[in-house]
């Protein structure tokens, strides 16, 4: 399972899923109230 976390300044948004399509697999990108984003393999739960 591949985990990558980004902090982008402590910069405010809203919580939302974003979906990846790379070399065939599926990805979800869910950036946090507090500017985490957070890459998990699989699709978002």
């Amino acid at each position: 399972m591949t985990s990558l976390r980004f902090r982008t300044n402590g910069s405010i948004a809203a919580q939302k899923d974003f979906m990846l399509e790379r070399q065939g697999l599926s990805y979800c990108v869910r950036v946090g109230v507090i500017g985490d984003t957070i890459i998990t393999e699989g699709a978002c739960p």
